[in-house]
């Protein structure tokens, strides 16, 4: 009896340092990326996957990201009678390759996994909001000439049972693709031209009829954006706040782009 009794208590810790792990955060490889071979929380936690779009947002602008550039991004979810969360988010090239560099700003409930090439939750992070919860980091854009990039997250929605039984897992993916670099013959338009520059209430954008125009900061937020049938376009910049801005223009796949001070 006294043999049965250290089996089973040699058999019960495991289980519980790994519910006990978990709990703080994914062992790492379980975004569902190619890169991680698919893999998510199914591999922990009872239930199938499912793909929920959404749970991933970021201030990375339509134009595209720029190379070593800074950004906002965010997993986010709001199921309804769910009140306890897990995540890991990751970034891959399209060959799965791990690329950029994430930055953990909520120190308290987030925390790096798979060797800092994955963000996952702290135990202090799992509790939602009347059912809503996110969690915020920065990313670094990687060097030029990466191409597209995709970003994965799996979601484990519990059921705060204390156990990896009746979760529900989430799978999203977002990908963006690298702003053109100015000066690339065939990537780009006929060079744009911006006057005033600085500017202070009037921007004139000169360039090709039928394109589409962002305007955008250094952070990488959007101020700005119109599908011009004009050669010359004219924009009111009075509002906007003193600062650098980068004008981007699209047109049959190509872009060009300039900066504009407006103060």
């Amino acid at each position: 009896m006294k043999y049965f009794y250290n089996l089973l208590i040699v058999l019960t810790i495991p289980a519980f340092l790994i519910l006990m792990s978990y709990s703080g955060g994914s062992p790492g490889g379980k975004s569902g990326s190619p890169g991680d071979n698919y893999k998510n929380c199914t591999q922990c936690h009872s239930g199938s996957a499912q793909n929920m779009e959404g749970l991933i947002s970021s201030n990375i602008p339509e134009t595209g990201y720029a190379p070593g550039e800074t950004y906002e991004i965010t997993v986010s979810a709001d199921i309804s009678g769910i009140n306890k969360y897990g995540f890991e988010i990751t970034a891959e090239d399209s060959t799965g390759n791990k690329v950029g560099t994430f930055v953990i700003t909520e120190t308290s409930r987030t925390r790096f996994t798979n060797a800092n090439h994955a963000v996952t939750h702290k135990s202090a992070g799992t509790i939602a909001n009347n059912n809503s919860i996110s969690w915020n980091m920065q990313w670094i854009a990687p060097a030029e000439e990466t191409g597209k990039v995709s970003f994965y997250v799996a979601l484990n929605a519990t059921n705060a049972n204390g156990s990896t039984s009746g979760d529900h897992i989430y799978l999203n993916n977002i990908t963006y693709n690298e702003e053109a670099v100015d000066g690339i013959a065939e990537n780009t338009l006929k060079q744009i031209e911006l006057y005033p520059n600085p500017a202070s209430e009037i921007l004139n954008i000169k360039t090709e009829e039928n394109s589409q125009v962002f305007i955008t900061d250094m952070s990488g937020r959007t101020v700005y954006s119109t599908v011009s049938n004009k050669k010359l376009l004219t924009v009111n910049v009075s509002g906007f706040e003193n600062g650098v801005y980068v004008v981007t223009v699209l047109k049959d796949g190509k872009k060009s782009r300039e900066k504009v001070l407006i103060f």
